[in-house]
């Protein structure tokens, strides 16, 4: 008898083994994010809804048009809705917050940024309590976004002049910024006041701007424009080291992971 449950045991063991000590393969980015979108919207460029894949950089597919000049995705952590801003050379609406379907690609209009200004909002992320927050690109500022009526509210001055500035949410809701190109700073920005702290100095050997980031699981991606080339990125978050993934779509100026 002991020897019949001492073999149903092992054969039990055996059926959740896939010779990888029984887990399954990990995905990019540690699993805890989908699929890497993309949209070429540097410029004042009527942006298209991308597939890239983070491997490399290449355009695995092209989703469709979305209508606007768009420079900064973000994806809400519970609802999954894509959002998007336009940027200040939108030939119809310049600094406005947006919806896009990932299906089609096509953006919806939410509502004016700044309604006394064209003023830019550069990259968007999302924190895990669903607050929306973005950098304005003419003042420098952090701010927090309206999901109902787009309106942006200023959070504090950062006392830095910054370009390219892409932002993003770690797990632990900190939030990253590249605002001085590839050879300046790596930083995080004070939710509550707007500050940033220096992390270290990007590696980089031009002042290209990093003008998109978003992380995938502890991985921070970037996107780097040389303009009109674009290269995908990787930034240590402690070093700031810059590791080259791959060459990208022309113009990229805004990436995120779908949940």
């Amino acid at each position: 008898m002991w020897l019949l449950v001492l073999v149903l045991s092992v054969l039990l063991a055996s059926c959740g083994d896939d010779g990888g000590g029984g887990s399954l393969p990990i995905p990019p980015g540690g699993g805890s994010s989908g699929p890497l979108l993309a949209a070429d919207g540097a410029g004042g460029n009527l942006a298209n809804l991308y597939v890239l894949d983070p491997a490399t950089g290449a355009v695995m597919s092209t989703i469709g048009p979305i209508g606007f000049a768009v420079t900064g995705m973000a994806v809400h952590p519970t609802t999954g809705t894509l959002y998007g801003v336009t940027g200040a050379q939108d030939p119809t609406n310049p600094g406005f917050l947006i919806t896009i379907d990932k299906t089609t690609g096509a953006g919806t209009i939410v509502g004016d940024l700044d309604p006394a200004s064209t003023n830019p909002v550069a990259d968007i992320t999302f924190t895990s309590d669903g607050t929306l927050y973005g950098w304005y690109q003419g003042t420098f500022e952090l701010a927090t976004i309206n999901l109902t009526t787009g309106a942006g509210a200023i959070v504090g001055p950062s006392s830095i002049s910054t370009f390219g500035s892409g932002l993003a949410a770690s797990s632990s809701n900190v939030l990253f910024f590249t605002g001085e190109g590839s050879n300046g700073a790596l930083r995080t920005v004070d939710r509550a006041t707007g500050l940033t702290t220096v992390v270290a100095a990007l590696d980089g050997t031009t002042n290209a701007p990093i003008n998109a980031l978003a992380f995938s699981g502890s991985t921070l991606f970037g996107s780097r424009l040389t303009n009109p080339t674009s290269e995908l990125i990787t930034i240590n978050t402690t070093t700031a080291a810059i590791t080259v993934v791959g060459p990208s779509v022309n113009i990229l100026d805004a990436i995120v992971f779908d949940n």
